[in-house]
């Protein structure tokens, strides 16, 4: 919605951009869950989030509707693979941890408010692009954090203080 609002789309043309993110998303998880059931869980997720990265980039760059919705099939491609990845890194702890999922719950909860009250300040002091710009640096980060951070005792999870947020990384969305 904010890169239609900053481009000056229409109600319709938002409403595409939206769609077109979930119904990419929708298309994309069944594939992404069987390649996170076969590949390195972190390394996928890292993956998505550098897609989200690149989702951003394209749309502080976007002069239009087309390089937007361009950005928003690349946002839902992307979540689709990370947030599967993700969610399976933390099923895979169920065992131990029963609350597992509740706290990635709120550590995306946590996370999405951490980003959303700094993006409202630079975004009235700096513009839109800043934003999704910044937004896009976030995603890098996780991004590495995800390649680095893995648990050596299996290449398929990430380590304890990512994905629960206990000192980590406890960012929601990028």
């Amino acid at each position: 919605m904010f890169a239609g609002a900053v481009l000056g789309l229409s109600a319709l043309q938002t409403g595409i951009l939206l769609g077109a993110t979930q119904l990419a998303a929708f298309v994309c998880r069944p594939i992404a869950g069987v390649i996170v059931d076969r590949r390195n869980k972190s390394l996928i997720a890292a993956g998505g989030a550098v897609g989200y990265g690149l989702a951003c980039i394209g749309f502080g760059f976007a002069t239009g509707f087309a390089m937007a919705l361009a950005a928003a099939v690349v946002t839902g491609i992307s979540g689709a693979f990370m947030w599967v990845a993700i969610r399976a890194i933390i099923g895979e702890r169920l065992e131990e941890d029963s609350s597992v999922f509740a706290k990635l719950v709120a550590a995306e909860e946590t996370g999405g408010w951490l980003v959303l009250v700094p993006a409202i300040i630079v975004l009235s002091a700096m513009g839109y692009g800043v934003v999704f710009f910044a937004l896009a640096a976030c995603c890098l980060v996780a991004a590495v954090l995800l390649v680095t951070q893995q648990n050596p005792a299996s290449s398929h999870t990430i380590g304890k203080d990512i994905s629960l947020g206990k000192g980590g990384l406890g960012c929601g969305r990028c």
